[in-house]
């Protein structure tokens, strides 16, 4: 009995031996050796990306520990949304070779010249690292080329993670801030709204009417929480100037309540018979040059939350 187990102790050791061999072997082995990192570089030394495609390009800056969209006038990037590209460029690994030849580069939109995307990364004067982005076989991949080799790779990425529009990239919510740093908010030519302990309060009140809570609270929120769409520039920007506003607040903050930050709305021109939310307008917004777009409820949010038939209601309702 005993030299059975002494036997059966063996051959577990052995078994044991041999899992660890191959364990080892299929570590070492030229497929697992291959899901090398696609591109050699530091996220954290990337200060200038540039992102081309068949119909624009756009390139993004770091400055000061920021990222701004270069360009006249430099714009906020959405910080995350940059930072989320460059790690997901910084884990992109080469699998297996799908094609090598230069007509497989043609065919699959990976050339020098036709390509999808081209994503070029800069530290300084310095190329870290670019990658060619062509056609995609399914909906979970693409296929990628480095600049200056042959090989093609099939790696988990989609265009629309590297937009070659600036808008794409703006920072919507350049204007937004904490409603609890809200003090007041003044419709210009109508009421001022003031938010006082778990209250809300109103001056003048329209006779006969009262303050709505949950509507107060609506133009608190709306006013903290304003996106943007895009920003405009040349003939719509100069005629946001020249428009006279449909809206114009005072908004004062608790931190400076003597110097409140003004709201420009202006509704922009538009097609005859454009459907409902269609409408575009342009907000100015003191501390800020741009012109910013709002597109439809965006826009007209801000106008509903302050009409006084919405802010004013009979008593007892």
């Amino acid at each position: 009995m005993r030299r059975w187990i002494v036997l059966l102790s063996v051959l577990l050791g052995i078994q044991v031996l041999a899992a660890i061999l191959l364990l080892g072997q299929q570590q070492t082995s030229p497929a697992s050796q291959g899901r090398r990192a696609l591109l050699d570089f530091d996220p954290s030394l990337v200060d200038h990306l540039r992102i081309e495609s068949p119909d624009g390009k756009v390139e993004l800056v770091r400055k000061e520990g920021r990222w701004v969209i270069a360009g006249e006038p430099e714009l906020p990037a959405d910080q995350g949304r940059v930072e989320a590209l460059l790690g997901k460029l910084a884990a992109l690994r080469a699998g297996t070779v799908v094609a090598t030849s230069d007509s497989a580069h043609e065919r699959f939109r990976v050339t020098d010249q036709a390509f999808e995307r081209r994503i070029t990364l800069y530290q300084g004067e310095r190329q870290l690292a670019a990658l060619l982005v062509g056609t995609s076989p399914n909906f979970r991949l693409v296929h990628v080329r480095v600049p200056g080799q042959a090989e093609i790779y099939a790696v988990e990425f989609a265009t629309y993670e590297a937009p070659d529009l600036a808008r794409e990239w703006l920072d919507k919510d350049l204007l937004r801030r904490p409603v609890e740093t809200i003090a007041a908010i003044t419709r210009v030519g109508g009421a001022t709204v003031r938010h006082e302990g778990e209250q809300f309060v109103a001056e003048p009140l329209p006779a006969g009417r009262q303050l709505d809570q949950e509507a107060a609270k609506r133009l608190f929120d709306n006013v903290a929480e304003q996106r943007i769409d895009d920003v405009l520039t040349g003939d719509e920007a100069r005629l946001c100037d020249q428009t006279e506003p449909v809206l114009r607040l005072g908004v004062s903050l608790r931190e400076s309540p003597e110097n409140p930050v003004h709201y420009r709305l202006v509704r922009l021109p538009g097609p005859e018979g454009k459907k409902k939310g269609a409408e575009r307008f342009c907000l100015t917004v003191d501390g800020h040059d741009e012109r910013f777009l709002l597109l439809g409820y965006n826009g007209q949010a801000l106008i509903d939350s302050t009409d006084p038939e919405v802010l004013f209601v009979a008593p007892g309702k």
